[in-house]
């Protein structure tokens, strides 16, 4: 009898178990629970970021800090995250001799990113369009023109609450070569940026 009683135990078990198997993991904070990864990161999510870029124009180095925003939206599978992203971000970064500066006034871009998930962290790569905008300097003379190239780079992202995730990145921004006029003839200058920034998102 008692064997027979184990028996039907254990077969109105199994449905349990297997549930519990496939269920994913669930983290809490503050009372709350969501699922950590990767369904946590799928969805609509905005944010604002700072940094600090250095780089060249021409032969003169750059450096200079930025602050700004993006926007994107992740789709997951398993572990792994495939989003959109664009963002723009206002900054200082310049390079100034005796004659001339150049200004790097704002700085944008629209990537892909992939990420790998491991609960509520995730690590990925980045990489798409860029675009900017450089002004130049020479004693009266002043003139602009946009910039477009490419940007590619890494980082990782963590959520510290249900809806909000704080992340850090590397970004590297080749952007091209562009002519100005100086009162001594045309010159040509090449733009590259590094970008190492911080960042917070909120996940609607």
């Amino acid at each position: 009898m008692l064997r027979r009683l184990l028996i039907i135990a254990a077969a109105m078990s199994l449905p349990g178990l297997a549930m519990a198997q496939s269920a994913p993991a669930v983290s809490y904070y503050g009372g709350s629970s969501y699922v950590t990864a990767p369904a946590a990161f799928q969805g609509l999510y905005a944010g604002l970021n700072l940094g600090m870029g250095f780089g060249e124009t021409g032969p003169n180095n750059t450096q200079g800090f930025l602050g700004g925003g993006q926007i994107g939206f992740n789709f997951t599978a398993d572990k792994f995250v495939l989003g959109l992203e664009a963002d723009v971000m206002l900054t200082g970064i310049n390079a100034k001799s005796y004659t001339y500066t150049f200004n790097q006034r704002w700085l944008g871009s629209g990537r892909l990113r992939l990420g790998y998930t491991m609960n509520s962290l995730m690590l990925y790569a980045t990489g798409g369009l860029a675009l900017s905008s450089l002004e130049f300097k020479n004693y009266a003379l002043t003139e602009s023109t946009n910039l477009t190239g490419w940007v590619a780079g890494v980082g990782a992202e963590m959520f510290v609450t249900q809806n909000v995730s704080l992340r850090g990145e590397y970004l590297y921004y080749s952007l091209g070569q562009a002519s100005f006029n100086t009162l001594q003839g045309p010159i040509l200058a090449t733009t590259s940026t590094n970008l190492l920034r911080v960042g917070a998102n909120y996940k609607f």
